[in-house]
C-alpha cells in the first residue's frame, strides 16, 4: 500500500495471488487506485490473472485499475476491461504503454464517495 502527500492511496500487490486479506486492506486503507498483474509473458509466471484482478477491484471499490505484467498486443487488457465493467462498473481500467506517463484527476476522499451512495 502506497500513500502520497496529496492523499492518494495505491494498492500494488506485485504478482501475489488473490487473498481474502485484501478485503481487510481495502477497509483499512481505502485505496483509490490498484495496479495488478493480469498475465505472464515471455516465460515470466505471475500468480494473478484477469479474473482475480477484477475481483480485487470489486472488493476494494477502486476508482481505477492499472494492469501490469502482460504482453503488448495481447488480449488480456480487453478481457480485464470487460470483466471490471461487469464486476465493478464504477472502476476505470487505465491502459498505458511502456514509458507513458499518466495524470490522474484530483483525489476523491473516500468519505465523499460513501456519503453519495
Amino acid at each position: 500500500m502506497l500513500s502520497t502527500e496529496s492523499g492518494r492511496t495505491l494498492y500494488h500487490p506485485g504478482d501475489t495471488a488473490i487473498l481474502g486479506s485484501m478485503k481487510l486492506l481495502a477497509e483499512s486503507y481505502c485505496p483509490e487506485l490498484g495496479s495488478f498483474a493480469v498475465a505472464g509473458f515471455h516465460g515470466i509466471r505471475v500468480y494473478s490473472n484477469v479474473s482475480a484482478a477484477a475481483l480485487v477491484a470489486q472488493w476494494m471499490r477502486l476508482r481505477r485499475v492499472i494492469p501490469t505484467h502482460y504482453a503488448i498486443g495481447s488480449d488480456e487488457i480487453g478481457q480485464l476491461a470487460g470483466m471490471v465493467k461487469w464486476k465493478s462498473p464504477d472502476t476505470e481500467v487505465v491502459m498505458t504503454h511502456p514509458g507513458e506517463w499518466i495524470t490522474l484527476p484530483r483525489p476523491v476522499v473516500r468519505a465523499q464517495i460513501d456519503a453519495a451512495e
